[in-house]
């Protein structure tokens, strides 16, 4: 039986450019190939709308999440499908998709970590809650 290939996706940004990359790694043979990443198209004059701070993925799409809260989606198999969903105003460094493909995020300003949701059905991004104090997010949500 021939071994399976499984990748996974790396998001990187450069300073003071700040040019974001995404990477596909082929973990069977440790290529990698860079993918085409979303353009931001929202506040692209603040350079935190220019830095991506994770990424999340499902069976189709790609969703980024910028330093100020803007996420974007695109197919992971079209780079021209790249499409502002809306921002959460607020500084954001953790993101993660459910199996409903909802799409979490989670961030810390002025002192209060929390949580955003963002329902594709609905198109609306609400506040799910306040983390509980001292709890500031560095990463990845599962």
């Amino acid at each position: 039986m021939a071994a399976s290939s499984q990748s996974f996706y790396v998001n990187s940004f450069t300073t003071p450019q700040n040019d974001d990359h995404t990477y596909r790694v082929n973990i069977s043979d440790y290529s990698i190939s860079e993918i085409f990443s979303c353009e931001p198209t929202n506040n692209i004059n603040d350079n935190s709308e220019r830095q991506y701070m994770d990424i999340a993925i499902n069976e189709s799409s790609l969703y980024y999440i910028s330093a100020s809260g803007s996420l974007y989606q695109r197919s992971i198999d079209n780079s021209d499908s790249c499409q502002f969903l809306g921002s959460l105003e607020k500084n954001t460094n953790s993101l993660a998709v459910d199996y409903e493909n909802n799409i979490y995020a989670a961030g810390f300003q002025d002192g209060t970590g929390y949580v955003y949701k963002y329902s594709p059905l609905t198109e609306n991004i609400t506040l799910i809650g306040n983390l509980p104090n001292g709890l500031i997010p560095s990463g990845d949500l599962f």
